[in-house]
């Protein structure tokens, strides 16, 4: 009899709409204070204690809440001290599996979250990298040349290279002669310049020379003309 009335109060309290009890000790504390229990405080330890012991059936820790709430609750009358037990018992036991129950449903909801925010991170970063990923082959196809530059531009070392080929016998000898005559080429007008200065140094060296004569030649003149006497 006394597990029926457990089970058709558990199901009355579920059905009642009960509020979601968000911490267990302060609500039992509360209950037992109502009851005029003393040291409600300790007692609480000791029912929570029964109730989260998973080595006992639900039976047996109902039972022992029993026990300890008919030592702590005083009444005149047997029977309604019984009744008293027995009904705060009921509402103990519910209350501590609706507690647990709503605990493991807002475990669960949090670990959910963070699993889904775990994924949405990894997400965004496989799709950061697969837009980093992108962005660096567009880049690298933007620097290489295609397939028909590459054509084109191999059309325009053949057709240099054939022009040079066509001047001599073999188009390595060719363009080794080419790049020889521009090197002697080059050395010949450094040389040409070479000469140039120098001559240019002489006519210079020779001009100033005779600009030198010219005047040494008028100061020997007015020194070998004679001087004018004095008149009384």
């Amino acid at each position: 009899i006394l597990l029926l009335n457990f089970l058709n109060f558990n199901l009355d309290v579920r059905n009642s709409g009960m509020a979601a009890i968000v911490d267990f000790d302060i609500w039992l504390v509360s209950e037992m204070n109502e009851l005029s229990i003393d040291d409600a405080e300790v007692y609480s330890e000791y029912i929570k204690g029964v109730l989260e012991d998973e080595n006992e059936s639900l039976e047996d820790r109902k039972s022992n809440v029993v026990g300890i709430l008919e030592g702590v609750i005083e009444d005149d009358e047997d029977d309604v001290k019984q009744e008293k037990v027995t009904t705060f018992a009921q509402k103990v036991v519910c209350a501590f599996d609706s507690f647990i129950t709503n605990q493991r449903e807002l475990q669960q909801e949090q670990d959910a979250q963070k699993r889904a925010a775990a994924e949405s991170d990894i997400k965004a970063k496989l799709e950061a990298l697969a837009e980093a990923a992108e962005a660096e082959k567009a880049v690298q196809k933007s620097t290489e040349l295609s397939e028909e530059e590459k054509n084109a531009r191999k059309r325009i070392i053949n057709s240099y290279d054939t022009e040079v080929s066509d001047n001599t016998d073999n188009s390595l000898v060719g363009h080794n002669s080419n790049k020889a005559y521009a090197k002697q080429a080059i050395e010949q007008k450094k040389e040409a310049d070479r000469i140039a200065a120098r001559q240019h140094k002489k006519e210079i060296k020779a001009m100033q020379q005779k600009e030198k004569e010219v005047k040494d030649a008028k100061v020997e003149k007015r020194k070998a003309k004679p001087k004018k006497e004095r008149r009384g």
